[in-house]
């Protein structure tokens, strides 16, 4: 299994990509060719222990062994698509938003190296039914009111707060038994209790419905790459627009000395 996927023309952003609960890298193998091939982005993706992205310590190492494990290769590979403005994207699966959370923060704080945005597929901020289903090690650690997924999800409003890292939740809308979608995204903000579905469907941290998917198995359908490929060109599309303005504004709003 490649640690990293490359495109074969123009690179059009760099996703560092986090397997779910109890997976190894090898179950993300196709979503990151294809992300490579067909959406022109260099994927990384994240090592796991060789049991899979379990921890058999406990505690606070459930959330953060993975970060631990992986900081130091990423940083490097990350460092000069960082320096060179190229966009870098977290992607993970399940628990591998999670991951990518923790992993965000020690880049951020250890590297100075900064993720544009985090996409969440079917993770349980909000904790999962895989507590009481799976025998797997940490599982315990998906009840909802768990100290460690809690200070998980606060790091996380933290990088979208502080350092204004964009996050994106999505989630199938059936059958999935492992993680619902209101359980797929950040806690709702106390002034918006009680809002309508519609007015939900307009707030930031709404969890998208995937295209045509049913249950915990994203990873496996070719329409989620499509939907997540999209979106990869649409925050890459903004972040070059936003940039334009900056030089135009540093320019005194002028296209004719911004090229100059």
């Amino acid at each position: 299994m490649p640690r990293e996927f490359k495109p074969r023309g123009a690179q059009l952003a760099t996703v560092v990509l986090g397997v779910g609960f109890g997976q190894v890298p090898a179950h993300a193998y196709w979503f990151a060719r294809r992300l490579s091939r067909s959406w022109s982005c260099r994927v990384l993706v994240l090592r796991t222990p060789n049991g899979g992205n379990v921890d058999i310590y406990g505690g606070y190492n459930f959330y953060h062994r993975l970060a631990l494990l992986n900081q130091t290769w990423v940083a490097e590979v990350l460092l000069p698509d960082y320096q060179a403005g190229v966009p870098i994207i977290g992607l993970g699966f399940s628990k591998g938003g999670q991951d990518l959370t923790v992993l965000a923060h020690q880049l951020l704080q250890q590297q100075g190296i900064r993720l544009d945005a985090v996409l969440c597929i079917s993770t349980p901020w909000q904790g999962s039914r895989l507590w009481a289903m799976s025998s797997l090690p940490g599982a315990e650690h998906f009840k909802p009111d768990d100290i460690h997924l809690k200070a998980v999800e606060a790091l996380g409003q933290q990088l979208r707060a502080r350092e204004s890292i964009i996050y994106r939740f999505f989630c199938a809308t059936k059958a999935d038994m492992i993680v619902h979608p209101s359980e797929a995204r950040f806690s709702r903000p106390a002034e918006d209790d009680g809002i309508s579905l519609a007015e939900l469907r307009t707030r930031w941290y709404y969890a998208r419905p995937l295209w045509c998917h049913f249950g915990h198995t994203a990873l496996f359908n070719f329409l989620v790459y499509i939907q997540i490929g999209l979106e990869i060109r649409a925050l890459v599309q903004t972040q070059r627009r936003e940039h334009h303005a900056e030089l135009l504004a540093a320019n005194g709003g002028s296209h004719d000395q911004m090229e100059e």
